[in-house]
């Protein structure tokens, strides 16, 4: 019999409504019942043991009031309830129940259908979502939120960067999660870069107010032309002054740099490019910039102006996919 049959037959025999043919069926599964097998499915042999040796001590604590008191039962004691036909119907019952109530227990709550929006390369998506606020996501990033979306909170997941202009809504606060950083807001415009390969976020605001804090409980409240920097590794959160057009005018199809060193515009360049660029030493990777420079620019100009302003060069493969940067430093 299946465990939905034996349920069934079990809630007809506790209401009366066994036949004597059903209870006799019900008898039969208990005598055919091995107490090694697995009554209940799990994915550790100990924690099925555990389980079976609590649905085993459950029974005897039903038909044998002083079980508890006693020490493990000999093997004939568990013959001798084989044995009582009404001992054997209660002991069916309680395993039926039980095995039902852990069963229940055990059962996974039902996943949220999941919006995901995910940007390759050399792309950027602007979205609506559902509460009307808009999103521009940026190229090798990704942003998931659940079908609940707005009914109490409006939380959202990031992977990589997007800026947010959030509609304001006083009674749903507007979460963004990052792997390093939860970001709380009730209505504003800000930008956040939290790309995995870079292992650090940083939450920049264009306007209102928002209260970031990160994986070490570190808290900071930063308004309009203000920056915070985590950095997981030194487990410190930095906040600073900046112009805060500069840091979401990719938008805009703007590629600006304010002082990031050139390992870190080498990263926004692949992105943006599908290119891979590599650095013969560190001095020149860690070079760093004030330019800007329009997206439609071919990305082989951009790089040979940034090399030019460091005294560095480059080479690409015959393919125009990887470029090497070569240099003594910035000079």
């Amino acid at each position: 019999m299946t465990p939905k049959e034996i349920s069934i037959l079990a809630n007809k025999f506790l209401t009366g409504r066994a036949s004597e043919e059903e209870i006799t069926l019900l008898m039969k599964w208990y005598d055919s019942f091995d107490e090694q097998d697995t009554v209940i499915h799990t994915s550790s042999n100990e924690e099925a043991q555990i389980i079976k040796d609590r649905i085993k001590n459950k029974i005897f604590d039903r038909v044998i009031p002083d079980w508890s008191e006693r020490s493990k039962p000999e093997r004939s004691l568990v013959f001798k309830l084989s044995r009582a036909p009404w001992l054997k119907i209660a002991a069916v019952l309680v395993v039926v129940m039980i095995a039902g109530w852990l069963l229940g227990s055990r059962k996974e709550k039902p996943q949220l259908a999941v919006t995901e929006i995910a940007v390759p390369r050399k792309q950027l998506k602007k979205i609506t979502l559902p509460d009307s606020s808009m999103v521009w996501i940026n190229a090798e990033s990704k942003l998931t939120y659940a079908a609940d979306f707005n009914q109490k909170e409006r939380i959202v997941q990031l992977e990589g960067e997007a800026y947010f202009d959030v509609k304001h809504d006083e009674g749903k606060p507007f979460i963004v999660k990052t792997t390093y950083s939860t970001t709380r807001v009730l209505g504003t415009a800000f930008n956040i870069k939290a790309y995995q390969q870079d292992s650090s976020v940083t939450v920049t605001v264009i306007r209102g107010k928002v209260q970031v804090e990160d994986a070490f409980a570190h808290t900071s409240i930063i308004t309009p032309n203000q920056q915070v920097y985590i950095n997981p590794n030194t487990k410190k959160i930095i906040g600073k002054t900046v112009d805060a057009q500069v840091y979401h005018s990719w938008i805009k199809d703007i590629l600006d740099f304010n002082g990031e060193n050139f390992y870190e515009v080498a990263r926004i360049l692949e992105r943006k490019y599908n290119i891979t660029i590599l650095f013969r030493n560190q001095a020149t990777a860690n070079c760093t910039f004030i330019a800007g420079f329009d997206e439609s620019e071919d990305v082989f100009k951009i790089i040979e102006k940034l090399c030019r302003i460091n005294g560095s060069k480059f080479t690409t493969s015959s393919d125009k996919k990887y470029v090497m940067i070569d240099g003594t430093g910035c000079e």
